[in-house]
């Protein structure tokens, strides 16, 4: 800054310095961008590091207006009755899977499967081009089953591609048991919703807004 003077707050640990009215979009959109959390987190991160006065109501309207916010992010959701899952008392039991995407293509891959064991909480992100029954089963078995084995349970949400007859077949075959979560109602989905929504919005952000500079399925 040359030699501008710079007003800081000095009464605590730390020197926060004091952002004026001109830069304080940049102060967010700098901040906000970085893994483009809600209202309160943004704030949070802007308070944690400057002296920012009156700003709540613009951190609320600038992270409302944020685009990649508005087209990854889910704001309303619509409440249905939960029904409970019976406690896994063993790895690799019950597995739950969901489909995620379509993100712009890398390698031809335009959708993540996503799988995730209730009892140990182990995640895998598979990227797959094909989101058919037969595509979906075929990578579950090549990247899940092959290396973790048969679960007994396999929960997915009710999409086209999990009811199909091939899936069908499959618990037949394999002796799965079918159970289907409640229609538009994520949070029954427990184990997903603690890690692989939370980074697959982070991560169709970070695409949609164009920050990921490399294939993302590598």
């Amino acid at each position: 800054m040359g030699n501008a003077l710079e007003i800081c707050d000095v009464s605590r640990e730390k020197v926060w310095p004091y952002v004026p009215e001109e830069l304080r979009f940049e102060v967010f959109r700098s901040l906000h961008n970085l893994s483009h959390p809600g209202i309160r987190a943004t704030k949070r991160l802007i308070q944690d590091r400057f002296v920012l006065p009156s700003m709540l109501k613009d951190i609320a309207k600038w992270t409302r207006c944020c685009i990649p916010c508005q087209r990854c992010k889910v704001h309303r959701h619509t409440v249905s009755p939960i029904q409970p899952f019976a406690p896994t008392v063993e790895r690799f039991q019950h597995v739950h899977i969901d489909l995620v995407g379509p993100f712009p293509p890398s390698d031809g891959f335009t959708f993540l499967l996503t799988c995730i064991d209730c009892y140990t909480r182990w995640p895998e992100v598979i990227p797959v081009s094909d989101i058919s029954a037969e595509a979906v089963a075929k990578n579950f078995i090549a990247n899940w089953i092959s290396r973790f084995g048969v679960p007994a349970i396999i929960t997915t949400d009710q999409g086209g591609q999990f009811q199909s007859r091939l899936l069908y077949s499959l618990k037949q075959m394999l002796g799965i048991q079918r159970i289907r979560t409640t229609p538009y109602h994520p949070s029954l989905m427990v184990c997903l919703n603690v890690f692989i929504v939370p980074s697959s919005k982070l991560f169709g952000v970070t695409i949609q807004n164009g920050q990921s500079r490399y294939q993302w399925s590598c």
